[in-house]
Parts: C-alpha cells; structure tokens; sequence
C-alpha cells in the first residue's frame, strides 16, 4: 500500500461527515461491536454510494480500528485524540498505533471494494 493511497484514505475519511450530509441519508447505526449501517433512503446517487463504500470499507477493520475511525471520523461529536483514547480505554502509545493500521486497512479495504 503505498503513502499516497493512504494519505487519500484518510483526506476521504475527513469528508465522510460532508458527504454524510449530502446524501440526505436519515441515520447511521453503530451496534454493539461497531457494525456500521445506514438507514434505507430512497435516494441512490453517487454521494449515496460513496458513503455506502466508505462504511463497507470501515467494517471490514476488527473492532477497536472501526471504532477509533468512528470516533475520529463518523460520529456528529468531534472529539479530540486525547478524548477518543479515554473513550475507548486505550494508552496514547496504543491509540496511535492502531490509527495508523486503521488508517492503512481502510485504504485496502475501500480500494479492494471499488474495484469491484
């Protein structure tokens, strides 16, 4: 995976609330383990499916990275680094690493997903 992609996994994630927003859609449900799902719209443009792709992305990370990217991304309460690591019980060390895994599966996952 190269820096690039990533670094544009990450500038798609920093939209994911403008898009959200845009795609009229009603809501987005986060279970238990942070299974990701947006209520059904009527509406199936390309800003639809973008927000669709990035949350299929976002699911195929294991637990914590699809809840620190939720935290970080996703969720309407902007929270800083620090209030996401107390969120989630883990150490700053620990927090930043799974980030930058997070960040990198997610650029796998949604690259492997729109191709096909």
């Amino acid at each position: 995976m190269t820096t690039s992609n990533i670094n544009h996994a990450k500038e798609l994630l920093k939209e994911f609330r403008h898009l959200f927003r845009q795609s009229n859609l009603r809501s987005i449900v986060a279970n238990e383990v942070f299974i990701l799902q947006t209520l059904p719209s009527e509406n199936n443009n390309s800003i639809v499916t973008e927000v669709q792709s990035i949350i299929t992305a976002i699911n195929k990370l294991n637990t914590l990275e699809r809840s620190i990217l939720y935290w970080k991304y996703i969720n309407i309460e902007e929270l800083t680094n620090v209030g996401i690591w107390l969120e989630l019980c883990v150490g700053e060390r620990t927090f930043y690493r799974k980030l930058k895994l997070a960040h990198q599966y997610f650029s796998e996952a949604y690259s492997n997903s729109s191709i096909n």
